[in-house]
């Protein structure tokens, strides 16, 4: 072989190798190119958008019953023999700050007796729409009333809690009145078995906000 000869196919072994390893180089070069894309991609700055609603606050609401009773006893009578009798009248209001309220119901929370003598009086419950204002807060002034219940003292103590309270009625969310008439009764059979013995009972009007 002569020297042209030689020098023709070292050329060619040279070009050879280089087309034997170009191959390889193409993906590097590419995925050099690629991971370049990405961060450029991941490095941009977001779009944004918000709303809000500051100064969140919640104000509890107030309810309130009341009007004539002040916390003492509806009837403490003494020396009560058979047949006798007695009334009382008043009337209860409602106020509140306009949260809706269930209706205003009577109940017992408390209840003795000793010798039976709950089982020989009798409690009748009238009510009557809200009385007229300046009038005068006692029975004279109660009129166009409904009898709502009646039944002996212990029947009433039964009636326990707000869930079985009776005498209902419905007030208004702001406001709302009713007058009451509790009228009660010693049996004139009551037996003489019952002389001395005591009943009492503790009433409650009460309302809950739904």
């Amino acid at each position: 072989m002569d020297e042209a000869e030689q020098g023709r196919r070292h050329a060619w072994g040279e070009q050879g190798r280089v087309r034997r390893w170009a191959p390889a180089v193409v993906p590097v070069t590419l995925a050099v190119v690629g991971s370049g894309v990405l961060i450029a991609h991941t490095s941009q700055a977001a779009f944004t958008a918000t709303t809000s609603a500051p100064g969140n606050s919640w104000t509890a609401a107030e309810i309130d019953l009341g009007g004539d009773l002040t916390g003492t006893a509806v009837f403490s009578p003494d020396q009560v023999v058979p047949g006798a009798s007695g009334e009382r009248c008043f009337q209860v209001r409602f106020t509140g700050s306009g949260a809706p309220v269930g209706p205003v119901r009577l109940y017992s929370d408390t209840f003795a007796d000793t010798q039976g003598v709950a089982d020989h009086l009798t409690v009748t419950v009238e009510t009557a729409p809200e009385r007229a204002a300046g009038a005068p807060a006692d029975c004279t002034s109660f009129a166009g009333g409904t009898p709502v219940w009646s039944g002996t003292l212990r029947d009433l103590s039964t009636h326990g809690s707000y869930a079985d309270g009776v005498a209902e009625w419905q007030p208004g969310a702001t406001d709302g009145a009713r007058q009451y008439r509790l009228s009660w009764r010693y049996s004139s059979t009551a037996p003489d078995s019952t002389q001395g013995g005591v009943a009492g009972a503790g009433l409650v009007w009460r309302t809950t906000t739904l």
